[in-house]
């Protein structure tokens, strides 16, 4: 055995290659040369560099640079931060008067590798334009030190927050999570691993937004394999928020960034890091071998769901993290608000519909039960109100306080949530016992505990008995007289448990606009004829009255840029242009004025101009999310006087989606005869030339399938636009803001539910007439028929002086019904069901009578029986054949019919007057739907009545066939009334499945010409 291929660590025993350098693990290796005496504090320690056989320890560093210091062009501010390779500062450039920072190359790093990495910083992290992201300006050299330019976050870090204001509220925490995650899902987008997220490096805008920062130890995974790019000689990371592969040196992926985000978010909730020691050795053991501590352990009031998550990234197995940042983000909305909106009205009404329905199931079972054991009268009608509520009890206190949201809440994608997230279980049984126990108390106790006394009074006033029974549903109804858009819609047991209904966020689709247009950069060569201050010039794009624009790139940070040559004399950019940083505007890089040179540089975004041919029309929820960059920007430009020229050609769309409105005609815009247009005016062209639309004679003609509340919006901006009024561009951003929420297209889920709330009497009663029919005909056979003819026949007593032969026939009959026909005459069942009730009632004393008198009868008295009323048998049989088996059979036929008309019938008139009361019809419009013509305005009452018309014409041509004697018609059809019938819900059936195929568009929708979308 080769004993050289593997050795053990001399301080820790650990396994490890005998080549190692130093001899030691990385844990070990971390600690070399700092000394078992020497202890150092490493609760705040900042990103390191350790090579792995560096000795000693590592030294104090002095700031570089000097507040008021001029370096360069610039001033020097006060010192913002220290990284593992540079100092950040903020600074005035002198020239501009734009306030950024600038971060330093350290003065001991002065290796070629160091200024490498330090450059590939600036390379990686310009090459991300993200409003998650601080944005790069430049990259220069200084005096021979190598320096990169950013913007300047006024907020601080999040790791200063913490300590000023202590640990973050969830939805503050969690919200600040989503934006570093944001960002960093465009950093992976960009092929970028950034190693080294912690609190201190994501940084607060003015605004609140936070934004990833310090790209120092980031490294490309499209040049080459990450998982070969840390070795395990060399830790690069901050140990505090480092994952333990990272600590030892193992290969890296997107899960390394999700472990660190992990300890971020536990930092921002709890003010400590996972893991703390006081030396780096100590430290190391514990995020490499400790399980990490619950935030809770810090911080008992957080949720443990929350906790879980935080937890779950914590994991030491990468394989146990979630697995991308997307899967982490879906995970953490819940807990912030900024993800969620109060649900509505209507649709809590809707899905509160679906949930008495899956209660009623059950509850109906239980109702029985208790109707059994309570008797007659007021006590059976309380004791079955009791039942309900502890039935609906079970029901909301079970999925709300496991699932958060019940079947109805699910269905519609509504949840319960509490102030920080999802609703604690104490929350939901307090919101369920308050709902439940005003029900319980106002009409079960009155039933319950009333007495004899209440009874009696509420049998002599029908009108407060009516008022009892309805008191359950005033009830319910007073719940909800709370509800206002102001308090998110809070019914009193939401505010009472400090809950509320709240639905997720629609989110923008954004549609990549693919093209670039100004090629690729590879293979771009420095162009020493010509330069604009740091940049190259490559290309002229074309020119306009303004000046032109010229193709340039920055040869340091490798990404293009946009040159803007101006005429002599041009004013330089207005301050509040300069410093916009808004995802809406180009970001501005740099300028000069001089008498041989004006131009300004910005950044050139990937992606195309509104205007050009090869940008695809990408339907409505791409398109909202354009208008809202672009009203956004619109409203920002206006505060702050920088506003310019509005044209359609002056709107490009980024490769990430995003509209930016821009100061000059892009390359590859097709020229607009629409320039010089208001900010209404912009906003009414763009959604019109997106959304292919045409201005024949009146209003735009946009997609049939828009939203109503998007297309009343956008015809609105077009009459103003074409009236040339002045609108507050807050105002339309506001309406625009409100009709982004609503969905983008018509839920094949939501849709069914007015089908099915429609089709509920038909198919309850068509089933139910499949029972009576089927009880009918066991009750209405030949021996059922003799049964009730020979009791008819026994049912009044002998009368005085009957002969002896008169006596002995009623013998005989009853002698034969005992022993004969015992069974039916026994069954109770049969008795007591619905078809044995009315005439057939009179005939149950008279079985009972016949058992009664004739316990047991014996064969040779049963046969002398049958014999003696023989002819009367024959009598009986030959009727029914001829005459009663036609009429029962049209009776089966009838009331077959009969009870599925009465579901036709309800569900018909009962669309037809809610298609009347409310256009459209009322659970549509509860739902958030509308239906509308072709032309895309919502249809009025007599146009709706026709759809209900339409929607319910197999019903009417049933009720048609079967004309106004349905007795007659049964008796007379060639065809059974119950086919007929079974035809006319086929129908109906096939017209509701065609329109869930098509949600948005059925056959109703055809015929009549109309549409269903959203509201």
């Amino acid at each position: 055995m080769d004993d050289t291929r593997l050795a053990a660590c001399p301080r820790c025993g650990r396994p490890l290659s005998a080549d190692a350098p130093g001899g030691l693990c990385p844990a070990c290796m971390l600690g070399a040369g700092l000394g078992d005496e020497t202890r150092r504090e490493v609760s705040d320690a900042e990103t390191m560099l350790s090579p792995a056989g560096a000795p000693g320890p590592v030294p104090a560093v002095r700031p570089l640079l000097t507040d008021g210091q001029t370096f360069g062009p610039y001033r020097i501010g006060r010192q913002l931060g220290r990284g593992g390779m540079g100092e950040v500062y903020g600074a005035e450039h002198l020239d501009s008067g734009r306030r950024l920072a600038l971060k330093v190359l350290r003065g001991r790093l002065t290796l070629a590798e160091d200024r490498a990495r330090f450059l590939r910083e600036g390379q990686l992290a310009a090459s991300i334009s993200h409003p998650h992201a601080v944005y790069i300006f430049g990259s220069e050299e200084i005096d021979g030190t190598p320096v990169i330019t950013m913007e300047l976050l006024p907020g601080g870090t999040l790791k200063d927050r913490v300590e000023q204001e202590g640990p973050l509220p969830v939805p503050d925490a969690v919200a600040a999570v989503l934006d570093i995650l944001g960002g960093l899902d465009a950093a992976q987008a960009a092929g970028i691993l950034h190693r080294d997220i912690k609190p201190s490096n994501c940084f607060a805008d003015e605004d609140g937004t936070i934004k990833v920062g310090d790209f120092g130890l980031s490294i490309s995974t499209l040049a080459r394999d990450v998982r070969a790019a840390v070795g395990p000689q060399l830790f690069q990371g901050t140990p505090q928020f480092a994952p333990p592969e990272q600590l030892r040196g193992e290969p890296l992926d997107v899960r390394a960034d999700i472990y660190a985000v992990g300890a971020t978010l536990y930092y921002l909730l709890t003010g400590r890091p996972p893991f703390e020691a006081d030396d780096l050795r100590d430290l190391f053991r514990r995020v490499t071998s400790d399980p990490a501590p619950s935030p809770r352990a810090h911080r008992p009031d957080l949720p443990k769901g929350l906790a879980a998550i935080v937890l779950q990234c914590l994991e030491k197995d990468p394989a146990a993290r979630p697995p991308t940042h997307a899967a982490l983000a879906e995970a953490l909305r819940p807990w912030s608000f900024s993800t969620h909106v109060p649900a509505r009205p209507g649709l809590r009404a809707v899905a509160g519909l679906v949930d008495l329905l899956i209660v009623s199931v059950p509850g109906s079972f239980t109702q029985g039960w208790t109707v059994t054991l309570a008797g007659e009268g007021l006590q059976t009608s309380g004791s079955i109100d009791v039942t309900t509520a502890i039935v609906a009890m079970a029901y909301y206190l079970t999925l709300e306080g496991l699932w958060g949201a019940s079947l109805g809440k699910r269905l519609f994608g509504l949840r319960v949530a509490g102030a920080a997230g999802p609703a604690p279980f104490r929350a939901i049984a307090l919101r369920t016992a308050v709902f439940s126990i005003a029900h319980l108390f106002i009409v079960s106790a009155v039933g319950v505990f009333g007495g004899e006394q209440v009874a009696r009074f509420l049998a002599e006033h029908p009108v407060a008995a009516l008022l009892i029974s309805f008191g359950s549903l005033a009830t319910t109804a007073a719940m909800f007289v709370t509800m206002r858009r102001s308090n998110g819609y809070a019914a009193v047991h939401d505010l009472v448990s400090g809950t509320r209904v709240v639905r997720p966020r629609q989110a923008l689709r954004r549609a990549a606009a693919t093209k670039v247009a100004a090629g690729d950069d590879t293979g771009r060569t420095r162009d020493g004829r010509l330069r604009c201050g740091p940049f190259d010039v490559v290309g002229d794009l074309g020119g306009d009255a303004g000046g032109r624009l010229l193709d340039g790139f920055d040869a340091t940070l490798r990404r293009r840029v946009w040159i803007r040559a101006l005429p002599a004399g041009t004013p330089r950019v207005p301050d509040a242009r300069r410093d916009a940083g808004r995802v809406g505007r180009l970001r501005w890089l740099a300028g000069r004025r001089a008498p041989d040179e004006n131009w300004d540089a910005f950044e050139a975004p990937d992606g195309a101009p509104l205007t050009t041919r090869a940008l695809a029309a990408p339907g409505w929820p791409a398109v909202k999310g354009w208008l809202l960059d672009l009203a956004r920007e619109l409203a920002a430009s206006e505060r702050d006087g920088i506003v310019p020229p509005l044209g359609l050609d002056r709107v490009w769309i980024r490769a990430d989606g995003h509209a930016v409105l821009l100061d000059f005609p892009p390359p590859g815009a097709r020229g607009a005869d629409d320039a010089d247009l208001s900010p209404i005016g912009l906003l009414s062209a763009v959604a019109d030339r997106a959304l292919g639309g045409s201005r024949p004679a009146g209003a735009p003609a946009f997609d049939p399938r828009l939203p109503l509340s998007a297309r009343q919006l956008l015809d609105r901006w077009a009459r103003l636009a074409r009236s040339n009024q002045d609108v507050p561009v807050a105002a339309a951003l506001e309406a625009l803001a409100a009709v982004v929420e609503s969905p983008d297209e018509v839920s094949r889920w939501r849709r069914a539910l007015p089908i099915a709330m429609a089709a509920l009497p038909v198919v309850v009663l068509t089933i139910g007439s499949l029972a009576a029919v089927r009880l009918l005909d066991r009750a209405t056979t030949a021996e059922m028929w003799e049964v009730y003819t020979l009791l008819d026949a026994v049912e009044e007593p002998a009368p005085a002086g009957a002969d002896a032969a008169t006596l002995a026939e009623r013998l005989a009959i009853e002698r034969y019904l005992a022993g004969a026909r015992r069974d039916v005459l026994a069954d109770e069942a049969f008795w007591s069901s619905p078809v044995a009730e009315g005439n057939l009632s009179r005939l149950r004393a008279i079985a009972s009578r016949v058992l009664a008198d004739h316990p047991s009868v014996a064969a040779r008295d049963l046969e002398q029986a049958r014999a003696r009323i023989a002819p009367r048998l024959d009598a009986t049989r030959t009727e029914y054949d001829t005459v009663k088996a036609p009429e029962l059979a049209a009776a089966r036929a009838f009331l077959g019919a009969a009870l599925a008309s009465v579901g036709l019938g309800v569900g018909l008139i009962g669309g037809l007057l809610s298609a009347i009361v409310v256009p459209g019809g009322a659970i549509l419009r509860m739902l958030g739907f509308a239906v509308v013509t072709r032309e895309g305005a919502e249809i009025g009452r007599v146009r709706s009545a026709v759809r209900a018309l339409v929607a319910w014409s197999p019903a009417l041509a049933w009720f048609a066939w079967l004309g106004p004697s349905p007795i007659d018609a049964a008796l007379s059809a060639p065809m059974s009334p119950v086919l007929m019938c079974a035809a006319a819900v086929a129908v109906l059936g096939l017209g509701a499945a065609w329109t869930l195929a098509r949600p948005e568009r059925g056959p109703v929708g055809l015929i009549t010409g109309t549409r269903v979308v959203v509201r």
